[in-house]
């Protein structure tokens, strides 16, 4: 062991002698094939730590220095990805493209402005990985012009801790989402005002006349109940109440703020401002305990009279604005459209809202409450007509809140709430309702159903999400049988739209990410050509709504937004879309924290919505000879390969023993959701199914694995890789996919991977036992005898070879088209990377090495307990949990009574079962936190390579 790794040396000391010491183990590779440098600075740190030479505080400063630096490096990625941050003038080429628009006439400007071409979902997934402050200082670092100083406070604040407890909860994501809508909502006035600004320019006062849409905003957190209980239906109320009143008041202050001399509009916005303190004191009425029926009747009479003060519908008072404005000022009419336009986009509310279900709970609905009875655990054709006659016959049901207190079933619940939003909060504003792992077009019509019992059909967009490989695979045909039923294509152009959710987050960890991207343009494009063959369809739009995640795995590309929206909805899907006169919509997600960063500020929010906005208005960038298009034989014997490899490696064993005997330890809780899905069966039982998919992408990136979007392009090309070549040489398409998985393979470390299996490996503890004295030997001996039962070790052993031959061909092929280079800048790129899975990997084993040493107890602790147990529960990383646990066991207080000293009584009884357990407390509890806080910092340091969590 070399001397720079003692303890007390700067953070920068230990980062440097750290990549030296790798960069000199990795150089013995060549005389022995089987050197691991991560595995070998792993031990050396161990030893030092073991010693007491290195102290865990010395790491944990390592781990937050570097880590800064990778947050700062991450921040300039980020950045770059907001290219317009740099411009002048960022709105320049958006001006151009509006004005390229307004010389084909006034006809074509108005109706291109007057609809809504895309939209904006916030979804409040768990990846809230960087603390509060964390992101606040990496926004602001990301749009200062001058970032020094920003920038300096970035790593000051990552010095002090990469990891805080927010201890996030549902109500935290609100506020956190609430002020990404604040800042998008001004960002989106800006673009509509320079839409009114090139109205003005060229078609004189007409410009008065038109009105902005384009871009919608929209969010389901506080709305989503797809594998969660934890949101009571009234929270749900509360909350869109809650929004509701704080729109009102914006748009009341708006008014004023130009409304001095017309007395008319000051009536408008003081009707607005009563308005609000109406839906602010239903809002508090819903904040009580619902369960609780005499605050349930005080809150729902609070609400549901008609008085002068209950506002529900804006169209009134948009009109009347409108008719102002045309006899207005420039300043006034351009203020009044302004207002107006955000009415409309909006309504009583700060964002258009998603309920989202999962199918199971229509699925309940069907078997239980409308008693449809089948065989046919599919719900097939005979259920399907069965479910469109009962939605043409269904007589409207009027309920009220008692129904909804009563009410059991989710699904009926849910489209229950629609009704009473619709009646009692806002009776214009669309709701889209999500359901979620649709597989069945019975599903739709199950829900048809009841939103035609509960008469919200007119105004609910119910929307299948296809997400698992069965979905991907039929989605065309699901939509083709539903656009086959008359009530089907009634309820569609009753609505205007026909919607449906595409999910890159459970496809991609099912079949990877490229090839659920393949899956789902082509979905997308059989789904436009059903449309379009239709007949009957002409007037309604495909409103397509794509969500995707912050990082690769979850389907975010990894460049420019234009690239990143391109991927998302193809260019040559929409040259088709465009080509076969199909109206369309699209709409994409900002997910959780890692996706509201782009929102968390007034400058950011507006790069981010001016280039949705370039993305609509500029001409798809397609090449209509790719031969991914025209070869389709090849590209698609591609897919199917690159799909089987990930299938295969999903039912493989050692896949999940791999991940799970250890993986979640290594996450924290970064959302409100549960990280496995809510279902009856033991997480033993479903294995990965259960497990999300955030926190099985996030298991991967903290292993140094991102194979489900590094993996399967070797094993694809199969016996011809030159095929591959040439589609990666020739085809853009081919290109933006690869591009994808090069970023992901830079990413992958296949030495950081076994290095953790080493971990697990019993030889290697009966090695070191060998090499220690008999008190320590004892210690490490008991972890050998441990690991020998599992089959962590063989599993991430094997699970490692089958990686390694998939990327080893995958390595030949790009060498073959990037040069042979590639390779030996990869190695560098990931130094830092190794050092903190080797800090982390030492980590690990102090804290096995600690929990070894914890004493057997006696059964009066509960036969349930042992120190095995506990142990046992170590090495699966379950730090927090155990600690507690030994606490009860041992209690640091002396617990002995200094009262009984002055018993006369003498007594022979050992008094020491009485006594504290102070040594346990310093020598194992107090290390074992504070290795877990220092990992909780790696955590987030190895996210940030990955520029997101999970």
């Amino acid at each position: 062991m070399t001397s720079p790794l003692t303890s007390g040396k700067s953070p920068e000391a230990y980062i440097q002698a750290t990549r030296e010491i790798l960069a000199k183990y990795s150089s013995e590779v060549a005389l022995d094939p089987q050197t691991n440098s991560v595995r070998r600075l792993a031990i050396d740190l161990f030893r030092e730590l073991e010693v007491g030479d290195l102290q865990v505080s010395d790491l944990q400063s390592v781990i937050n220095t570097l880590g800064g630096n990778v947050l700062e490096d991450r921040c300039e990625t980020f950045r770059s990805r907001h290219r317009l941050l740099a411009e002048d003038d960022p709105s320049a080429e958006l001006r151009g493209l509006l004005e390229a628009l307004a010389n084909k006439g006034e006809a074509v400007y108005r109706a291109a402005m007057e609809r809504v071409a895309s939209g904006v979902v916030f979804t409040a997934h768990p990846t809230f990985a960087l603390h509060r402050n964390l992101r606040r200082a990496y926004v602001e670092s990301a749009i200062s012009k001058d970032g020094t100083p920003c920038r300096e406070e970035l790593k000051s604040i990552a010095a002090k801790g990469l990891y805080q407890d927010d201890s996030i909860s549902l109500m935290m994501e609100h506020e956190d989402v609430q002020n990404a809508l604040h800042n998008g909502q001004a960002a989106l006035k800006e673009i509509w005002s320079l839409i009114l600004d090139v109205a003005k320019d060229k078609f004189g006062d007409s410009w008065k006349t038109i009105h902005p849409a384009l871009i919608n905003l929209a969010s389901w957190v506080g709305y989503d109940l797809d594998g969660r209980t934890d949101i009571h239906w009234g929270a749900t109320l509360h909350l869109r109440l809650s929004e509701k009143a704080v729109q009102l008041e914006r748009y009341a202050a708006d008014l004023n703020s130009f409304a001095s001399s017309n007395e008319e509009l000051k009536g408008i916005a003081s009707k607005l401002e009563t308005a609000a303190v109406h839906a602010r004191t239903a809002a508090n009425a819903f904040g009580g305990d619902l369960d609780d029926a005499e605050v349930l009747v005080n809150a729902a009479n609070t609400l549901t009279p008609d008085n002068d003060a209950k506002l529900i519908t804006l169209k009134p008072i948009i009109a009347r604005l409108r008719e102002i404005a045309v006899n207005s000022d420039d300043a006034t009419a351009k203020s009044l459209l302004l207002l107006s336009s955000q009415m409309d986009a909006l309504g009583l509310g700060t964002a258009r809202i998603h309920l989202r279900i999962n199918s199971a709970q229509i699925h309940s609905v069907l078997q239980h409450e409308l008693r449809i009875a089948t065989d046919d655990v599919e719900f097939g054709r005979v259920v399907l007509a069965e479910l469109a006659k009962r939605a043409d016959d269904a007589d409207v049901q009027h309920v009220n809140f008692a129904d909804l207190f009563r009410e059991q079933m989710t699904a009926r619940r849910q489209i229950m709430l629609c009704a009473q939003i619709l009646k009692h909060i806002d009776a214009d504003t669309p709701i889209r309702f999500l359901i979620a792992e649709s597989e069945n077009p019975a599903t739709i019509m199950g829900a048809l159903f009841l939103a035609r019992q509960y008469g919200v059909a007119d105004r609910v967009d119910l929307s299948p999400l296809f997400e698992t490989p069965d979905a991907l695979e039929r989605g065309d045909r699901f939509v083709e049988r539903l656009i086959e039923d008359p009530a089907f294509v009634t309820y569609v152009k009753e609505r205007g739209r026909l919607s449906l959710q595409f999910g890159f987050s459970d496809s991609g960890r099912f079949s990877s990410q490229p090839a659920a991207n393949m899956a789902i343009e082509r979905i997308h494009n059989l789904v436009g050509s059903a449309m379009t063959a239709h007949g009957d369809l002409d007037d309604v739009e495909l409103l397509v709504f794509n969500t995707h995640g912050e990082s690769m795995g979850r389907g975010a590309y990894p460049g420019h937004f234009r690239e990143r929206f391109d991927h998302l909805l193809t260019p040559w899907t929409r040259t088709q879309f465009e080509k076969k006169g199909l109206a369309y919509i699209h709409e994409f997600s900002f997910q959780g924290g890692d996706g509201f960063m782009h929102f968390d500020a007034f400058e950011i929010a507006k790069s981010t919505l001016l280039e949705v906005a370039t993305h609509i208005l500029a001409e798809p960038n397609v090449d209509l000879d790719d031969p991914f298009y025209k070869r389709r034989d090849i590209s698609w014997d591609f897919y199917r390969k690159l799909r089987e490899w990930h299938e295969t490696l999903f039912e493989n064993k050692d896949y999940p023993a791999a991940l799970l005997e250890f993986g979640p330890g290594l996450l924290f809780k970064s959302g409100s959701r549960k990280s496995r899905r809510q279902t009856g069966a033991s997480a033993g039982e479903l294995g990965l199914r259960s497990l999300r998919a955030i926190p099985q992408n996030a298991i991967l990136q903290q292993l140094a694995i991102p194979l489900n979007v590094a993996c399967g392009f070797g094993s694809a090309a199969g016996n011809e890789p030159d095929r591959l070549v040439d589609l990666m040489r020739n085809s853009k398409r081919m290109k933006s996919l690869i591009h994808m998985a090069i970023e992901a393979r830079n990413l992958t470390s296949l030495p950081a991977f076994r290095a953790y299996g080493c971990l697990y490996d019993p030889s290697l503890w009966f090695a070191i036992a060998k090499r220690n004295d008999r008190a320590n030997a004892q210690v490490y001996r008991r972890l050998g005898y441990l690991f020998s039962d599992l089959e962590t070790h063989s599993s991430i052993t094997k699970l490692a070879n089958a990686i390694t031959v998939d990327l080893a061909r995958f390595d030949r092929i790009l060498e073959d088209v990037e040069g042979e280079s590639v390779t030996a800048d990869r190695y560098k790129s990931r130094l830092d990377m190794h050092v903190f899975h080797a800090v982390r990997q030492a980590l690990m084993m102090r804290a096995f090495s600690l929990s070894a040493r914890l004493p057997e107890f006696s059964r009066r602790h509960g036969s349930a307990i042992s120190a095995e147990t506990l142990l046992k529960q170590i090495t699966q990383l379950q730090i927090p949990d155990t600690v507690t646990k030994v606490r009860d066991v041992f209690p640091a207080e002396d617990r002995r009574n200094p009262k009984f000293d002055e018993l006369l009584e003498p007594s022979d009884m050992n008094a020491s079962e009485d006594q504290g357990y102070s040594e346990i407390h310093t020598e194992l509890l107090a290390p074992l936190e504070e290795i877990d806080d220092a990992m909780k910092d790696l955590t987030v340091a190895v996210c940030s390579l990955y520029s997101a969590y999970g």
